[in-house]
């Protein structure tokens, strides 16, 4: 029987702006790369990209081209970016059913702005994406899910509560990926953890919640508490435990990066599709590296997302037992 895995979370229609010298940063150091773009100018893009996305549909197409049945529920609005968004929901073979539409918002949106070296920045317009009062958590327990992948539910904790108690009493695993929303009210999302078999977080995230400074720190400190953690940290590439063994990885290969974003989702669904398909650890986080850097050579989040097909090659890694 396939494993079934529903992801929640926001979906946006996304456009992306690129190939413009506008994008290219004035200012590059350690208080970080700034674009200027003054008022009142007139500012020619060559390319526009028009996609859908967000953290939680692009999970959900990693899982599905990794041949498992995967649910997405999130919200939505009347209009034609939600058209979309259904559209690529059954391109991809993802059930809808969990799909919610908003009474009073438009479809999420997301102008995304590409410096020549990936980086980005998102002017956002959260709308249906930020309501979840019709997120269905009885419907979503129905269908019986192995896992459920969770992320931003833009701070509602209520709901965030209710679905991770239910899933608790049906005996479903939980993959929780926290957003800033959630990560801004710590005193609320700590004592949730409790309840988390896999932690996905990037290491500035990782910080925040427990403290420490190396990767090495952060994945034991996040250990005390929950029994599996996934921490990504960009160039610095990963580390990954499961309580009885932290695999250490660096970037799968070294390419020429489009966009960055999404790469973060790809290592994170990445790991978990491999880690259900019965692969050790160790190789779980290879098929999560490149996922991630396939994702970057490609702009928007899902057209470099791997297929089951897709033939890997080694890469180096650092295995050390725990117990």
């Amino acid at each position: 029987m396939p494993v079934r895995v529903v992801c929640v979370g926001a979906v946006y229609q996304e456009a992306y702006l690129s190939h413009s010298p506008i994008f290219k940063p004035v200012h590059e150091g350690m208080r970080g790369d700034f674009t200027e773009i003054k008022l009142g100018d007139t500012v020619e893009v060559e390319r526009v990209d028009l996609k859908v996305g967000g953290t939680a549909l692009n999970a959900a197409v990693t899982f599905a081209r990794q041949s498992f049945e995967v649910g997405f529920a999130g919200t939505i609005g009347h209009d034609t970016a939600g058209q979309m968004v259904v559209d690529l929901l059954d391109r991809e073979c993802i059930d809808r059913g969990l799909v919610a539409y908003s009474r009073k918002w438009h479809t999420g949106f997301a102008t995304v702005l590409l410096s020549p070296k990936g980086e980005r920045t998102l002017l956002l317009h959260p709308g249906a994406a930020g309501d979840y009062s019709g997120l269905n958590v009885p419907k979503i327990i129905e269908k019986n899910p192995n896992w459920i992948y969770i992320t931003s539910l833009k701070g509602d904790f209520v709901k965030l509560r209710e679905l991770l108690e239910e899933c608790v009493k049906a005996k479903i695993k939980i993959a929780l990926k926290p957003g800033l929303a959630e990560l801004k009210q710590l005193s609320k999302l700590r004592p949730l953890l409790e309840d988390v078999d896999l932690l996905l977080v990037s290491a500035r995230d990782a910080k925040s919640i427990v403290g420490g400074e190396t990767l090495d720190e952060l994945v034991h400190h996040c250990l005390n508490l929950v029994p599996s953690v996934a921490i990504t940290a960009g160039v610095d590439g990963s580390i990954v435990s499961d309580s009885k063994t932290v695999v250490r990885a660096g970037l799968y290969e070294d390419v020429h990066v489009i966009d960055k974003t999404g790469a973060g989702d790809a290592f994170d669904s990445g790991l978990l599709a491999a880690l259900l398909a019965g692969k050790p650890l160790a190789e779980a986080v290879v098929f999560a590296s490149a996922n991630a850097v396939s994702v970057a050579q490609h702009i928007g989040a899902q057209a470099g997302i791997l297929n089951l097909s897709t033939k890997l090659h080694p890469m180096l890694i650092k295995e050390t037992k725990l117990r």
